[in-house]
């Protein structure tokens, strides 16, 4: 749905049932949501959000994220290291099986170890993915242009104190903010990101020497046409000519709701509620939890009463899970930004608290039936299709509107109301015929639904 394989980071887990993987990120999630890691990134999360304009403490700060990957990182290495060594102990003939027996336990120990830190180090990225989306105006194009390109970061890599060097640079001119992007999940293009005071931006790539490698040709090529759909709002992205339209619209969505279960969930270890006419939401506080058996069955008598309307209808209904969302998703603001307390955002990081989200797609495709389109292909029929393109193609009037994945992701997990959809290809629709293209649509009001 949000195509996420196409984007390498560091941390890329998603969520297996029933499997070792799983189990093991249970276990380091269970240890990293109890251990004293989410006040300190409570306290982090907290100052980027009252200092946000004060470069200062953004930049010392930035030092303190990088010193703590730095750790991460490094004990990631050597679990790593420590792992081969055993694995190849473990592979000898004649090991006893008593011995095979230890290894194994030692192993387990040793990926659950690695879990954690590359946990913990991706929890460090979102606080800095917060940095970039407040520092760039939350404008969806620029975070999902410059996030495009696949990266594994690492400051541990060769290269990293030539990138610091460029990024103190910018940082002494004290004309505008720079951005160590290695710090941040959403930044993987160039290596420093400045904001300058009047608004204009710059991506810088740091490489010593004149290397002139077909990986640095491509990095180059992708850097220009990011500048320049950027800088002039039309350009070339995913390999199709776009343009960027900005429209006066502020996006309605269910955020405060699902602030409001979160904190419910804190009382009673779950909260549920349907939020709209095509969204349930389930919130657990796994601290509060006793029972995992009797916390399933609660939720699932809840969402069999609350939607037992769409049982009758048969509809096709979706599930997904924030803790599904932990690794990169360029479709998905990060939760450094939600507007929540910042507890809940660490939270959610940690895997402390999740919401779940029930989206019922025949009710989206109602919301358009409603307002007079007609849908032309279903969201089951596209499905069905892998179309990437669209996941719902609707008509009105000869006008046809295919509906990306990155809308519904939105409507999905950020609670976006369907309306708002609507809303954008309604004043679409009024402009009359149009030459066919593809677009990006800028909310101008979008800013004021974050933190």
């Amino acid at each position: 749905m949000d195509r996420s394989s196409r984007y390498r980071r560091s941390f890329d887990w998603r969520i297996g049932y029933g499997d070792r993987s799983s189990q093991i990120a249970s276990t380091a999630f269970a240890r990293l949501s109890t251990s004293e890691y989410p006040e300190l990134l409570e306290d982090m999360l907290e100052l980027t959000r009252k200092r946000r304009k004060n470069r200062t403490v953004i930049a010392k700060l930035q030092m303190w994220l990088l010193e703590e990957l730095l750790v991460q990182e490094g004990a990631v290495r050597h679990y790593r290291l420590k792992g081969q060594e055993l694995k190849g102990v473990l592979e000898e003939e004649g090991t006893s099986e008593p011995d095979k027996n230890r290894l194994t336990k030692d192993l387990e120990f040793i990926e659950e170890q690695i879990f954690f830190h590359r946990a913990y180090s991706n929890c460090i990225r979102i606080i800095g993915d917060g940095i970039a989306w407040r520092s760039l105006g939350y404008d969806r194009i620029v975070m999902r242009s410059l996030g495009e390109a696949p990266t594994k970061q690492h400051v541990l890599a060769e290269g990293t104190m030539t990138e610091l060097r460029e990024w103190a640079l910018n940082f002494d001119t004290g004309k505008g903010l720079a951005i160590l992007n290695s710090l941040t999940n959403c930044l993987a293009i160039g290596d420093v990101t400045v904001i300058r005071d009047d608004g204009s931006a710059e991506i810088v790539e740091v490489k010593e020497g004149k290397t002139k490698s077909s990986r640095i040709v491509r990095q180059k090529q992708k850097m220009r046409e990011t500048v320049n759909l950027l800088a002039t709002g039309a350009g070339v992205s995913d390999d199709k000519f776009v343009e960027v339209e900005h429209l006066d619209i502020t996006p309605e969505n269910g955020l405060n709701e699902l602030a409001e279960l979160l904190e419910a969930s804190e009382k009673t270890g779950w909260a549920a509620k349907r939020i709209s006419n095509c969204c349930y939401v389930e919130c657990v506080d796994f601290a509060r939890v006793d029972s995992p058996e009797a916390l399933g069955k609660s939720l699932d008598a809840a969402r069999k009463k609350q939607t037992e309307e769409w049982s009758q209808r048969s509809d096709k209904v979706l599930h997904s899970s924030s803790l599904n969302i932990l690794s990169y998703s360029p479709n998905c603001a990060p939760f450094s930004v939600f507007p929540l307390r910042s507890k809940l955002c660490v939270d959610l990081m940690v895997g402390a608290k999740s919401y779940a989200v029930y989206l019922n797609l025949n009710a989206v495709q109602r919301e358009w039936e409603y307002r007079g389109w007609r849908v032309k292909r279903s969201f089951e029929e596209q499905i069905a299709a892998k179309d990437e393109d669209a996941m719902l193609i609707v008509q009105k009037d000869g006008y046809e509107v295919q509906i990306p994945p990155a809308e519904i992701m939105r409507v999905w997990m950020e609670l976006i109301r369907p309306t708002v959809m609507i809303k954008q290809c309604e004043i679409d629709h009024r402009r009359g015929p149009r030459r066919e293209r593809f677009s990006y649509v800028v909310y101008d009001g979008e800013p004021s639904i974050w933190d």
